[in-house]
C-alpha cells in the first residue's frame, strides 16, 4: 500500500496521488478507516472499495470543498427537517390506517453492538401516536437473525436471540409482530397484509431511518403506485432515527434519507397532533 493510489469511495474520487499509509477494520464490521497522507484526514471506504493506481488514469482528479459551506448546508437541512409541518390526527378519521413500528427492539434500543440511545429515544412518541390512533392496524417489524445470517457480511452480529425482542415500552401496546431477516421488511410485511392497497395511510415510525426505514418506506410508495393506489406512505421526523457512530453521522444520514423519501412521494411531518 505504499504506492500513489486513486480512492474510490462509492464511485466518487475523494482523493488522489496519496500515498495511503494504513488501514484496519473497525470491531468486527467489514469497514475500513484509511489515513490518507498529506491530508490530516481519514476516509472511511468499505472493505471492498476499489484502488486503482493513479497511472490509469490520464489525468488526475481532485474533489475540493469548502468545510464552511458543507456545514452551512448541513445546518440549513437539519433545520428544514426539524420543521415539517404537523399531522392533524382528525385527517385520518374515517381512514384505513396502518401504524408500522420498525425496529424497536433491545439489538437497537438497548444492548448489543448496533444499539444506540438515540434510537431507544424516540420510543415515547411513537408510544404517543400508537395510543392516539387505538383503531390504527398496528404492526411490529422486527430484525430477528441466527447466527447464520448473511447479512452479518457487512454489518456486526445484532438482534440475536434476545436482542430481537421489543422493548418492553412498547411491547405492552400490542399488534402483530413480523419478522425480518434483511433490512428490507417489506416482502414479510405484504405476507402479512396482503391487502396493502386498501389502507388509506400507512405511518412508518421506528429506526433506522436511512437503513430499515427508508427501505420499507420506499417500496411500499413503489409498490402502491405501481398498482395506482391511493394510499399515503406517511413518515414522522419525530418518530424515526438512525444510529451514531465515528463512521456514520446520524444528523447527516437522518436528514438525507427524509430527503430522499420526501422526494419519492412519500409524506414527512415532523409528528402527530
Amino acid at each position: 500500500m505504499g504506492k500513489k493510489l486513486l480512492l474510490s469511495y462509492f464511485g466518487d474520487i475523494i482523493e488522489t496521488g496519496k500515498t495511503c499509509l494504513q488501514g484496519f477494520c473497525e470491531r468486527d464490521c467489514n469497514i475500513r478507516v484509511f489515513c490518507v497522507s498529506g491530508t490530516g484526514r481519514q476516509v472511511v471506504a468499505r472493505k471492498n472499495a476499489i484502488f486503482v493506481p493513479v497511472e490509469c488514469y490520464s489525468k488526475r482528479m481532485k474533489i475540493s470543498f469548502d468545510e464552511r459551506e458543507l456545514c452551512g448546508a448541513l445546518l440549513c437541512g437539519q433545520i428544514e427537517v426539524n420543521n415539517k409541518p404537523t399531522l392533524m390526527r382528525k385527517t385520518l378519521s374515517g381512514k384505513k390506517t396502518m401504524l408500522v413500528i420498525v425496529d424497536m427492539v433491545k439489538g437497537f434500543c438497548e444492548k448489543g453492538a448496533l444499539s444506540s440511545a438515540r434510537c431507544r429515544a424516540v420510543a415515547p412518541e411513537i408510544k404517543r401516536i400508537a395510543e392516539i390512533l387505538p383503531d390504527a392496524d398496528r404492526v411490529f417489524v422486527r430484525d430477528c437473525h441466527t447466527e447464520q445470517s448473511a447479512e452479518f457480511a457487512y454489518f456486526p452480529a445484532h438482534c440475536v436471540g434476545e436482542e430481537s425482542q421489543i422493548i418492553g415500552e412498547l411491547l405492552s401496546l400490542g399488534g402483530t409482530e413480523v419478522k425480518k431477516n434483511s433490512t428490507n421488511a417489506f416482502v414479510q410485511l405484504l405476507g402479512a397484509r396482503s391487502n396493502l392497497l386498501d389502507y388509506d395511510n400507512i405511518l412508518i415510525t421506528g429506526v433506522c431511518t436511512d437503513i430499515c426505514v427508508m427501505q420499507l418506506a420506499l417500496s411500499l410508495r413503489a409498490y402502491i403506485s405501481e398498482f395506482n393506489g391511493k394510499g399515503n406512505v406517511v413518515v414522522f421526523t419525530d418518530a424515526v432515527d438512525t444510529y451514531d457512530s465515528p463512521v456514520h453521522n446520524a444528523d447527516l444520514y437522518n436528514m438525507t434519507a427524509i430527503k430522499l423519501m420526501e422526494q419519492s412521494g412519500v409524506l414527512v411531518f415532523r409528528r402527530l397532533v
